[in-house]
């Protein structure tokens, strides 16, 4: 299950699904190891798939508050704002409005749909309250807007900070704008992962 997982956060999301289907199939009514099939799915732009398996997760745990931050995510990639946002919604009612992926997904929506003001008053706002995890996770709020420069600067010091989550981060599809950029790919390098 957790080499599955690690499998993804370095580029091998196509090895890592074959993990993570293989602890999956081992108990098949564990939500948790039904999750961990969605970002590997993700990573691999199998959007209408991982969203099969958050609904396969739901049925198993209707209240599974991870599975909606998922389910928020993948409407979020296929431009689907409404959808986004209902999910993000449920997630915050099983999570907690004050859960940093639930603030991080409406500055996201936000972006996503334009209103640059909203989405910078909600990145200071959970930076405010989440100065040790929030740098990184305003990458793809800022890539939502467009704004490359800024979502490699937040990249750059996530490195410098050694923030965890930051190999996972760069393999998701939301970077896929920086991807091909000379600093992204130096990132990558300086980290020991794949840049191709």
């Amino acid at each position: 299950m957790w080499y599955g997982w690690f499998l993804t956060q370095v580029s091998r999301p196509q090895e890592g699904l074959d993990q993570a289907r293989a602890a999956e199939d081992l108990d098949p009514v564990n939500p948790f190891l039904r999750i961990l099939v969605t970002q590997p799915l993700l990573n691999l732009h199998r959007y209408e798939e991982a969203l099969a398996q958050v609904d396969s997760v739901l049925r198993l745990d209707p209240e599974h508050g991870a599975a909606f931050i998922y389910q928020a995510n993948i409407h979020l990639l296929m431009g689907e704002t409404a959808l986004a946002r209902t999910a993000v919604d449920q997630a915050g009612i099983l999570l907690g409005e004050g859960q940093l992926p639930v603030a991080a997904l409406r500055a996201d929506i936000a972006a996503r749909e334009g209103d640059e003001a909203r989405a910078r008053d909600l990145m200071a706002k959970w930076e405010e309250e989440h100065p040790a995890m929030s740098t990184a996770w305003q990458a793809y709020t800022f890539l939502y807007l467009n704004r490359e420069n800024e979502a490699l600067e937040v990249l750059e010091r996530a490195y410098v900070d050694r923030y965890p989550w930051l190999p996972n981060m760069t393999s998701a599809p939301q970077v896929d704008p920086i991807r091909s950029d000379p600093r992204f790919r130096a990132l990558r390098q300086a980290m020991g992962l794949p840049t191709g």
